[in-house]
């Protein structure tokens, strides 16, 4: 009867069909996928610090000393980061990470609700099992008993025998309420994750055509599959993660440097400032958390990838003395049926007393639950065996669950401990940026036309003038500009729209003083209508002195409005 338990429900929905049909529905899930899309939120808002800042404020005075001032003063405030010494794209990667990471954790979620819920499959499974064996002993109980009960018609002699043997019918059949409740409780656990509800009709064993040496020939216990495990992938990342935050609290020992402009119906303003921690206690000891944490990560890995390997052994150990159990179980079964038949043959003439007989169904009832319980060891050693190579999704052939629509990739601080290119992708990065600069005087670019150069860790921003003459002395003379130096101008600033072409390209010292930072910035563009125009540089020659961001990896600025 345990065999047709096995193999019936044909038509009736198999595990791994049940797996794929939930998972996209079940609540883990989707709160993993919700801290996927939370990453990606956090992605997007850090990659806006690449953009100005642009906002709109007003103020409306109340009490003023100052006659002339007026009592509403509109005016539009912006700010941008011209330079950060790669704060932002050390965060921007940290954010990538971590957006991959929670991919991985999605998947690691999936995979550890479909082992959930196969381990309550497998006990509903097992309580169905036991039922039936159960109801096998309840049945020769039954014929013992009508045999007993014609008896005694005949011989009241033997009614206490009867008796006895009803005693023994209502303990099996206490064991068949209990068998039925454990039977209820699994269902019920799985009907809390998978709709429609599973009847005890449609379980069955999800492995039946999966034998162990299948099972390991198709999933062997290798470097591979280790790499392959959800949990195993998601500690890369969370390594990765812990990198690119190192990296990132290395950045605060360097300066920001903003362009900030205010602009009202009086007057413009342009600023450029620089803002540094001269002394910050703290900074210290948080590159040291990360790097302890790294550590810790580290670890983790090493620990994670020998769990995997213990636990996949062990399965294969288990699974190898539940089979050897299984063939003793049978012929252990196949005699005590034989006992059974005769000791009820000897009963019949006397031979043998009844108790003989009910034990005698008591041992093939015991039996008939140690198979049931060697084969739920069985089952689940598989499964746990799927569990611990990462294969579980793939034999239950899972959908993605993932909200990545790119195909993900691992991250190059990871492929140190993958090393298998053909398994993990590693995506191509560039080298990261130095934590200090490699010698005295290093220039980062900001624009083909502006650069910061570095001297014993002094900073000095020179502006020069991009269509400036090599034989003029005038115009080859670099305008300096001060960190933190107000420059305002009456009226509007000059821009290649409305600025008008320079005449003689003199100026005095108290105009060059007045020059604000963005026309120093635009006048650039301005196009010259000097005598000397055809002894301008072409834009090939220009370009060899202040090549394009693109070929320094410096910054872009966008085209004024």
């Amino acid at each position: 009867m345990l065999g047709v338990i096995l193999g019936q429900s044909a038509f009736s929905a198999d595990l791994p069909q049940i797996l794929r049909d939930n998972v996209l529905k079940n609540p883990a899930i989707v709160e993993a996928q919700s801290h996927e899309q939370i990453a990606d939120s956090v992605l997007d808002q850090t990659k806006a610090a690449y953009y100005p800042v642009v906002g709109i404020a007003a103020d409306q005075s109340i009490l003023s000393t100052d006659d002339n001032s007026d009592p509403f003063m509109p005016r539009v405030d912006a700010k941008w980061t011209v330079y950060n010494f790669g704060k932002t794209d050390a965060a921007v990667k940290r954010d990538e990470v971590d957006a991959r990471y929670y991919r991985e954790k999605t998947n690691e979620a999936a995979q550890e609700w479909a082992f959930e819920v196969s381990g309550y499959y497998l006990e509903a499974l097992k309580a169905k099992m036991l039922l039936a064996a159960a109801r096998d002993n309840l049945a020769l109980h039954n014929h013992i008993i009508d045999q007993l009960k014609i008896i005694t018609q005949y011989d009241p002699g033997r009614r206490s025998e009867l008796t006895q043997a009803e005693s023994r019918q209502i303990a099996v059949q206490d064991s068949i309420a209990s068998y039925e409740r454990l039977l209820g409780l699994s269902l019920r656990r799985i009907a809390r994750h998978v709709q429609p509800a599973v009847t005890a009709s449609e379980l069955n064993d999800p492995f039946t055509d999966l034998a162990l040496n299948d099972l390991i020939t198709r999933y062997p216990v290798n470097e591979e599959y280790i790499k392959k495990n959800p949990s195993y992938l998601a500690q890369l990342e969370e390594l990765a993660r812990k990198k690119a935050e190192l990296e990132f609290a290395k950045k605060a020992y360097y300066p920001d440097i903003d362009v900030r402009a205010q602009a009202n119906h009086k007057d413009v303003g342009m600023y450029l400032s620089m803002s540094v921690d001269v002394y910050n206690a703290a900074k210290q000891p948080a590159v040291m958390q990360k790097q302890h944490e790294i550590n810790a990560a580290n670890a983790k890995i090493t620990r994670m990838s020998d769990e995997i390997k213990q636990r996949a052994d062990m399965a294969v150990i288990q699974m190898q003395q539940d089979m050897a159990r299984l063939q003793i179980a049978d012929r252990h079964i196949m005699d005590l049926r034989q006992v059974v038949v005769d000791y009820e043959d000897q009963f019949k003439i006397g031979a043998r007393t009844l108790l003989n007989v009910v034990d005698a169904y008591s041992e093939l009832a015991s039996a008939q639950q140690g198979k049931v319980n060697t084969q739920y060891d069985l089952m689940s050693a598989k499964l746990e065996y799927l569990s611990a190579v990462g294969a579980l999704g793939d034999w239950a052939q899972l959908p993605t669950v993932n909200t990545a629509s790119a195909p993900q990739t691992t991250s190059s601080d990871a492929e140190v401990f993958v090393g298998d290119k053909n398994i993990l992708k590693t995506e191509e990065t560039k080298p990261a940026e130095e934590s200090a600069p490699k010698s005295q005087s290093e220039k980062i670019d900001i624009h083909p036309d502006v650069h910061i150069q570095t001297v014993n860790e002094h900073t000095e921003i020179r502006v020069r003038e991009q269509n400036a003459l090599k034989t003029s002395e005038k115009q080859s003379e670099n305008q300096s500009v001060k960190i933190e130096k107000v420059a305002k101008t009456d009226g509007a600033v000059q821009t290649p729209q409305n600025a008008a072409p320079p005449q003689n390209h003199q100026q005095n010292h108290e105009e060059k003083e007045r020059v604000s930072v963005e026309e120093a910035f635009w006048q650039q563009f301005v196009p010259q209508e000097s005598e000397q125009e055809s002894k301008t540089e072409s834009p090939n020659d220009i370009w060899q002195h202040f090549p394009p961001p693109e070929m320094q990896g410096g910054y872009t600025l966008p085209e004024k409005p």
